[in-house]
């Protein structure tokens, strides 16, 4: 093999390892951005979840206060006509 054979198979495996390391930086960028969408995903869902466990409890410590009250004019109502009607 000729020194100038040498010289052209050299550069051609140079432009192959370049042209190699462009496509895996390529494939890389693409992987990254789809798993910066796939976490920021889980983000959103994560959110919504803490959301709606807030609402679930808002919402039953409310009606628990509702029925509270409710009990207690029931209980307030009851001993109203049990004193009117004792005399």
């Amino acid at each position: 093999m000729s020194e100038e054979d040498f010289l052209k198979s050299d550069t051609l495996s140079k432009q192959e390892t370049e042209k190699l390391f462009h496509m895996l930086e390529i494939k890389l960028e693409h992987e990254r951005r789809a798993w910066q969408r796939a976490r920021s995903q889980i983000r959103v869902i994560r959110a919504l979840g803490f959301l709606f466990l807030f609402v679930l409890i808002a919402g039953s410590l409310f009606a628990f206060y509702m029925l509270r009250m409710r009990a207690e004019e029931a209980r307030l109502h009851k001993a109203q006509q049990t004193t009117f009607s004792s005399p």
